[in-house]
């Protein structure tokens, strides 16, 4: 045991002033907890790691660290930091690394569920108690109303299942990183089956879908898109709506929500007709930050067509009168589209708009995500070549597009019905 005491102090450089700190507290350490000497390999490669050497650590101490060494590199995620303060730290933060199973992993996700069925609970408690005020004259009963409002808590979004497999995904990575500092250990989060994550293909609200829709409520799939001519009706319906260009711009150029509310005036290049998307406006539970696109290939410049295009000149009319209005009171946040006031738009609140625009206009159910579906199947459909329509929504890469917009429009499918049909020989009947 002497012997290699000796050995674990000679392995630091006599210049190496941080490397003796560190074998003298890992010493110190051990003579307090009475732990067995580690190997003279281990040491050695905790020396040369940014581990510490005395500690088992915490998956909050490694989160930490990891985040440390990421931020040197200038490459830590908005979504990562998100995933970690608000999830993954106060859920399995406590939980030693080398105990970690995939039994706290499932059981941290069984919270998240049993979080979301609260969230929903209290969420559908505001709205009904909105509605209630909304039609309430009497104003003491309206001001009892209000104060039950005041006291409840806000709206939050639910974690999805989205959301959840991204947790898991920076789990895995903070992990993934600790495996090469300490190799021969495993990454529990590589075992923890999220479901399927391969992205669902859009269907087209057919005209025979539309009218099972309308006997029955059927919708075929979580991801549906409107025809262009059902598109168009939409956006004719809501044309006094103060959001009709914020829509009628994710309609025509399919930008991400984020993406479309966080435009900003310094990336509209108007004679060139083009805009360069360089932020996101992104929600951390329900507060709304700013943050850069979801991917490198998020920062982009796309092209505007004379619609898209006229419907930011009238946005920019409308603000100059309304800076006018609000006077000092104007927040100049250089966003596109904004509040009468100049403030940001909160995505989730604008999502939720476009639902109860959608049910008033007596179409079949989309998403607001579904424009941009909409969009990228549009272009196909007009001949756009797929590396320009990848390019302008920002994919991974041609392949993606390929993959996930095979459900085109049926006048395509039709279409190439009939060009294969005339490649196959046939004798004359």
């Amino acid at each position: 045991m002497h012997d290699r005491v000796r050995t674990i102090l000679a392995i630091p450089d006599r210049d190496d002033e941080d490397g003796q700190e560190r074998v003298a507290a890992l010493l110190a350490h051990l003579s307090r907890t009475r732990e067995s000497l580690p190997e003279v390999a281990d040491v050695q490669r905790r020396l040369r790691s940014t581990l510490e050497i005395t500690s088992d650590l915490t998956v909050a101490e490694l989160l930490d660290l990891w985040q440390d060494s990421r931020r040197k590199r200038g490459r830590m995620t908005k979504q990562y930091e998100t995933d970690i303060r608000v999830h993954l730290k106060p859920r399995i933060g406590r939980h030693r690394v080398r105990r970690l199973g995939v039994g706290h992993l499932i059981q941290m996700f069984d919270d998240i569920d049993e979080a979301n069925l609260a969230i929903e609970a209290n969420n559908a408690a505001r709205k009904d108690l909105e509605a209630t005020i909304s039609v309430t004259v009497c104003r003491a009963a309206r001001k009892v109303l209000k104060d039950q409002l005041r006291s409840m808590p806000p709206y939050r979004r639910v974690t999805g299942p989205t959301t959840q497999r991204n947790i898991r995904a920076t789990l895995r990575a903070g992990l993934n990183w600790w495996l090469k500092q300490e190799p021969g250990n495993v990454n529990v989060a590589a075992f923890l089956d999220m479901g399927d994550s391969s992205p669902r293909k859009p269907m087209v609200w057919t005209k025979q879908r539309v009218e099972r829709w309308q006997q029955t409520g059927e919708v075929p799939s979580p991801v549906m898109i409107w025809t262009p001519a059902l598109t168009g009706q939409f956006l004719d319906s809501i044309a006094d709506d103060p959001l009709h260009d914020l829509f009628e711009f994710m309609a025509y150029c399919g930008p991400r929500r984020g993406e479309a509310c966080g435009a900003k005036w310094e990336g509209l290049r108007d004679e060139e007709k083009l805009l360069d998307i360089t932020s996101q406006l992104v929600l951390d539970g329900w507060d709304v930050l700013e943050a850069p696109p979801k991917t490198e290939n998020g920062v982009r410049t796309i092209g505007l067509d004379d619609i898209p295009l006229a419907g930011m000149r009238r946005r920019r009319a409308r603000q100059n009168r309304e800076r006018l209005r609000y006077g000092s009171e104007w927040k100049d946040t250089g966003y596109i589209y904004t509040e009468p006031d100049g403030s940001h738009l909160h995505p989730g609140k604008v999502s939720d708009h476009f639902e109860r625009l959608v049910i008033e206009s007596g179409l079949p159910p989309v998403r607001l995500h579904d424009l941009r579906h909409g969009a990228a199947t549009y272009a196909l459909a007009a001949g756009v070549d797929i590396k320009i329509v990848s390019e302008n929504h920002g994919h991974a890469s041609t392949a993606f597009t390929r993959d996930v917009y095979t459900s085109v429009l049926p006048e395509l499918a039709v279409a190439a019905a009939e060009a294969t049909a005339k490649i196959i020989p046939r004798q004359a009947s």
